[in-house]
């Protein structure tokens, strides 16, 4: 009898060791799942801001683009 007594200790041990290293790893998952959730929001909010910026001034960036546009045709008449 002690020999089975023994051996349902050592299952037990194992049991409660296969336990404590769910927890553990458990618990560095949602850290890490966390992690990812808030870098992706950040990334998110980043984004938005500047796809509204770009929107809400659309006339800016068409100017911007025709003052490079008449700034190479200067070039051109100068050296031509």
């Amino acid at each position: 009898m002690p020999a089975n007594l023994f051996e349902t200790y050592n299952e037990v041990d194992d049991k409660l060791r296969a336990v404590k290293a769910y927890q553990e790893i458990r618990e560095s998952y949602d850290e890490q799942r966390q992690k990812v959730g808030e870098e992706f929001r950040k990334g998110k909010e980043e984004t938005l801001q500047l796809l509204d910026s770009v929107v809400s001034q659309p006339k800016r960036f068409q100017r911007e683009t025709k003052t490079q546009l008449d700034k190479l045709f200067d070039l051109l008449r100068k050296h031509w």
